[in-house]
């Protein structure tokens, strides 16, 4: 975990992983990162560009560690921005659906 920077509301710490972005059939399916370190999350906030289960990308944003979500996956990670890093596996969301 690299803790980049801080915002101007007290105990808020950016921070940046890199991973694979996973996609999970649960509860009508969301997608979720794996860092490197074994570490998972649940995202909020991923825009449609980057919903590609096996995409490898560095993302910002900020964990809400009070946070409890349906997933119960990981921590919630909500996502400030992403860094594409490798899609040459990564399956388009419509392909992820029945």
């Amino acid at each position: 975990m690299n803790t980049n920077q801080q915002d101007d509301t007290p105990n808020v710490k950016y921070v940046t992983y890199t991973g694979t972005i996973v996609y999970k059939n649960l509860e009508g399916g969301f997608f979720a990162l794996h860092t490197h370190k074994g570490q998972k999350y649940t995202l909020k906030g991923l825009q449609p560009a980057y919903r590609r289960d096996g995409l490898i990308v560095e993302v910002s944003g900020v964990v809400d560690e009070s946070a409890i979500t349906f997933t119960q996956y990981g921590k919630l990670l909500i996502v400030k921005s992403v860094v594409t890093i490798d899609e040459s596996h990564a399956k388009a969301a419509k392909s992820l659906q029945r």
